[in-house]
């Protein structure tokens, strides 16, 4: 046998003790032990089934009721029927009887028709009016009293109380038209449609609310229902809740004046009477009696199922008194009850009088949670509305990204002389991409306006917060493109806001650095690049360690590295971190290195005038201020060596001085001029030498204009700049070229996109253009604006001169050619390092020369 088991029937051999003794009846004390002990043997045979159900009706003599007439039925299949109820006149006073409504443990209840206020009512009679005694008749002059005081809604108003001429007692209540508590929780347990389409779990709290209310009227005025069970509670058809049957209630008036000695009979339903009632301690029942009672209820509610189950009323009376029942929520997972209603129910079921709510405090606490339910409904709505918005939102920033590239791509391939009428295309996709942008502002606002109202109705839903952080973290993510730093601040601090885990790492902004070199064991010295003033400048440098280096985390922002190794040429290696990136200094694809470490150069190898620039990505494009940006990229370039200023007039002279030895008309025709073009070249502003002398840089021209050796060489062709290369070439046997567009913009920018080469603002002091002197009569040297420098060294690439490029063709044109960077004759547009510039090929210009590139080895 389990211990559970000898609790069980040590506790119902307890109560039924008590109930004995205080009735002082020791035959009836008999009586219920010897159907506990058969209880023991039930089905050994028919005897223990009489007893049983001896002990079962003993019970319900108490006032101990069963659940309902079909358990009842279970429990007396064996025995005889119950009593028949007394049939009485048709005519109760001035009431004619239509018909009987319910029948109960002391009385029934018939509905009739009050003929004076044309009214239908409902009528309580003592069941048994023949067999009755003078406590029963009192206790049925006490319910009407009782109930007739209690006048609240959720309360049967008692209208009147009378006798018959044959001396029989009734009671007039209102009549409530629809079902009982039961009856509904009955078709719900079985799952008809319709019923729980129309009792929602909402709807089912606030009728419960409507209960709660009724006895918490009840208990202010003193009165303890003691018999709350779902056949007690009516539904009407219109809203109406009420409370039924108090016919076992009592007042505290009247348990203050009964005597100690007086006989106490147990009352309530086994499951749905307290811990308390069941083992028998009537002078300790309170107000939190009855909402132990209304805490089964609630359970039943919540799950469609009695908090506690047995086959016979002893048996739930022992369940009740050995323990709470299980969670509901682990009762019927299927109902998916919210915790926070789970622990209100369980609460009111709580062992202890003194843990449980009061019938007030269980109304407001049901009463906050539908209205937190109502939020939460109401935020859902409004979430469920920005999630829309949001996928919406992500389609069309997929489109947006699409329609882009091929407006790019078209624009690129499209020469800006194209007739408009060839430009259809090209229109019609700016076109596309205008109504794009606004749709995509105003998917973006419904996002978040949506979340904004669903926070407003709950402040803490935490999936809004996480659309708001994942909408805002592609602002940001879009502020860093284009280098705006109060839009990342403000989008940074609304990511900061709405993080539910997230972005936390990524809003620190740490990146992973792994670098390696050839040969290993450089040294790898750190500086960030600081960007308070219109020149951005170096930190503090500090060593990171040797190469190879693997994943050192650095916070996010762009750094110079410094390599240096003994017998090799220090190397500068700038990188940017973005957030939560990795650089690595080889470029990668699928786990494999395609390109070589970075290789440290002997100082013999780079010479003088010549700055190294590694291989690596760099931020290329994407500048909308500056003159035909191209798109934004990050594309890798080879290392190459550039020459740290632009070609002189002098380095000029002598090419063309070595070019006389063997060609005089050549080197003539590619005199720094006024007009050049495929066949012509005239105006040649140095004066053409005597046989046997040489070119020299004039002080002034023809027309008087000033010239200096050490200013850029302007007013000469591309094909000039490629013959002066190749003359190069054959003079050091290393190959010289004009460096590339990428390679250019490199060397001029970084890697970390940056507008000029010294940071991202501009001042006409800083690099040389027109607004640089009062009055701009001509260039100035190379190298006179030690602002205008790069962060590899190179020199004069904001300003001083264009400067032709390698590629052969622009648009597939191969009569035009790419210049870029700025000139002491270009407005600070030019000056963006991104701007590019388109000319004719043969033709010369007095702002446009050129430097030269060599291969890194």
């Amino acid at each position: 046998m389990s211990c559970g088991a000898k609790i069980g029937r040590s506790m119902v051999s307890l109560m039924v003790e008590r109930m004995a003794s205080e009735m002082k009846n020791r035959d009836l004390e008999g009586e219920l032990k010897s159907a506990l002990q058969a209880m023991e043997r039930r089905g050994d045979d028919s005897s223990g089934h009489e007893k049983m159900y001896r002990a079962t009706t003993l019970l319900e003599g108490l006032g101990i009721g069963v659940r309902n007439e079909k358990r009842r039925r279970t429990l007396s299949e064996d025995s005889e029927p119950d009593t028949p109820v007394v049939q009485t006149t048709p005519q109760l006073g001035r009431f004619e009887q239509l018909g009987e409504l319910g029948v109960g443990g002391m009385g029934r209840v018939v509905e009739a028709f009050d003929p004076e206020l044309g009214r239908n009512v409902a009528i309580k009679l003592i069941r048994d009016p023949k067999n009755t005694s003078d406590a029963l008749v009192k206790r049925f002059v006490s319910e009407a009293r009782l109930t007739a005081q209690l006048d609240h809604p959720g309360i049967v108003p008692v209208h009147e109380l009378g006798v018959t001429a044959d001396g029989e007692l009734f009671f007039v209540m209102k009549k409530v038209s629809g079902r009982s508590l039961a009856d509904l929780v009955e078709k719900l347990a079985e799952g008809d449609p319709a019923t729980l389409k129309e009792w929602t779990r909402h709807r089912l709290l606030t009728a419960f609310i409507q209960i709660c209310n009724a006895l918490s009227y009840a208990h202010q005025r003193g009165v303890l229902h003691r018999d709350l069970k779902p056949e007690n509670i009516m539904v009407g058809d219109f809203g109406e809740v009420v409370v039924m049957d108090w016919g076992v209630a009592q007042s505290r008036k009247d348990a203050a004046e009964q005597k100690l000695g007086e006989i106490m009979v147990t009352v309530g339903t086994p499951g749905y009477m307290s811990p308390e009632q069941a083992r028998g301690e009537l002078r300790a029942l309170t107000p939190k009696s009855d909402v132990w009672a209304m805490g089964a209820l609630l359970y039943e509610l919540l799950t469609f199922k009695p908090a506690y189950e047995g086959s016979t009323p002893l048996q739930l009376m022992v369940s009740v008194v050995e323990g709470a029942p299980p969670d509901p929520r682990e009762r019927a997972p299927e109902r998916r009850i919210p915790i926070e209603l789970a622990q209100i129910c369980m609460r009111a079921l709580d062992p202890d009088p003194l843990r449980r709510w009061t019938a007030r405090e269980l109304a407001q606490a049901l009463r906050a949670h539908l209205e937190g339910s109502e939020r939460l409904e109401r935020a859902e709505e409004q979430l469920n509305a920005a999630q829309l918005s949001w996928k919406r939102h992500a389609e069309l920033r997929t489109l947006q990204k699409e329609l882009q590239l091929r407006l790019e791509t078209l624009e690129e391939t499209t020469p800006p002389w194209t007739p408009l009428t060839e430009k259809v295309e090209l229109q019609e996709l700016k076109n596309r991409q205008s109504r794009l942008i606004a749709e995509l502002a105003d998917t973006f606002e419904a996002v978040v306006g949506a979340c904004e109202r669903a926070i407003g109705h709950v402040s803490d839903l935490r999936d809004a917060h996480a659309l708001l952080a994942d909408a805002y973290w592609t602002r940001l993510q879009e502020a860093d493109e284009r280098r705006d730093a109060i839009g990342a601040m403000h989008y940074g601090g609304r990511v900061r806001a709405h993080d539910v885990g997230r972005y936390g790492a990524l809003l620190d902004g740490a990146g992973t650095l792994t670098l390696d070199t050839a040969p290993q064991g450089a040294e790898v010295w750190c500086r960030r690049v600081e960007r308070r003033d219109l020149v951005w400048t170096l930190g503090d440098a500090e060593l990171l360690g040797v190469t190879p280096m693997v994943r050192r985390v650095l916070p996010m922002g762009s750094y110079v590295i410094t390599l240096t190794m003994e017998g090799r040429r220090d190397v500068t290696y700038p990188i940017h971190l973005t957030r939560g990136s990795h650089w690595d200094s080889c470029e990668r694809e699928d786990d494999l290195c395609r390109a070589c470490p970075i290789e440290m150069l002997k100082d013999e190898s780079i010479g003088t005038g010549w700055r190294y620039v590694p291989g690596g990505p760099f931020q290329c494009g994407g500048d909308p201020m500056a003159i035909d940006s191209m798109r934004r990229s990050q594309p890798w370039v080879d290392s190459f060596l550039i020459s740290e200023l632009p070609v002189t007039c002098a380095e000029y002279r002598d090419f063309l001085n070595a070019l006389l030895e063997w060609d005089s008309d050549e080197a003539w025709r590619r005199v720094p001029r006024e007009v050049s073009g495929p066949t012509i070249a005239l105006g040649q502003y140095w004066e053409r030498p005597e046989p046997g002398e040489k070119f020299v840089v004039p002080e002034a021209d023809r027309d008087g204009a000033r010239w200096d050796e050490l200013w850029p060489i302007t007013s000469v062709s591309w094909h000039d700049a490629m013959a002066f290369a190749a003359w190069r070439t054959s003079v050091t046997g290393q190959r010289h070229r004009l460096p590339r567009e990428l390679e250019w913009e490199k060397a001029a920018r970084g890697v970390d996109g940056r507008a000029f080469p010294w940071g991202d603002l501009f001042d006409a002091t800083l690099c040389r253009m027109r607004d640089s002197h009062p009055t701009n009569k001509h260039p100035d040297v190379v190298g006179a604006y030690p602002t205008d420098v790069s962060v590899y060294g190179v020199r004069d690439l904001g300003g001083t001169t264009k400067e032709w490029c390698a590629e052969d063709s622009y648009l597939g044109d191969s009569l035009r050619r790419m210049t870029r960077g700025g000139s002491w004759l270009g407005d600070k547009r030019a000056c963006r390092v991104a701007s590019r510039n388109v000319l004719d090929v043969s033709y010369v210009y007095p702002s446009v020369g050129f430097r030269l590139l060599r291969e890194a080895k």
